[in-house]
């Protein structure tokens, strides 16, 4: 939910900008990176920090995409969105790592792809 000139409204994430303020309501995931300018909440941060515990979030706190109200309501001012969010970078990056190949693996899968075949023949001759 964008807050507009005082009203909630509903409004497609991807129309949301940097400077917008986001309504987020019990049980709602936080859809942007910003700091809270009005409301406070209980907020579930564990996808982002690993946190297991929920936080109290008021007024002036800094608050991250990903993260759930589990309680309470807050208005947020988006300072990031989209892939410039905390989670964001995080996606893009383990997207990357399962892209890139690092040596040692390459080095692995040529050694298994050799040894593997050769000992089962070796297992196959020893049990005769």
């Amino acid at each position: 939910m964008r807050l507009a000139d005082g009203t909630e409204v509903q409004v497609p994430i991807e129309t949301v900008q940097i400077g917008d303020q986001v309504v987020v309501h019990d049980h709602v995931a936080i859809p942007v990176d910003g700091e809270v300018v009005d409301g406070e909440a209980i907020v579930d941060q564990s996808a982002i920090t690993g946190e297991t515990l929920p936080v109290s979030v008021i007024t002036g706190n800094r608050v991250h995409a990903g993260s759930v109200v589990v309680r309470g309501r807050l208005v947020v001012r988006a300072t990031a969105v989209g892939s410039q969010t905390v989670i964001g970078r995080i996606i893009s990056r383990v997207e990357e790592a399962q892209h890139d190949r690092a040596p040692i693996q390459t080095v692995g899968e040529n050694f298994s792809r050799r040894f593997v075949p050769a000992s089962f023949i070796l297992s196959a001759i020893t049990l005769r």
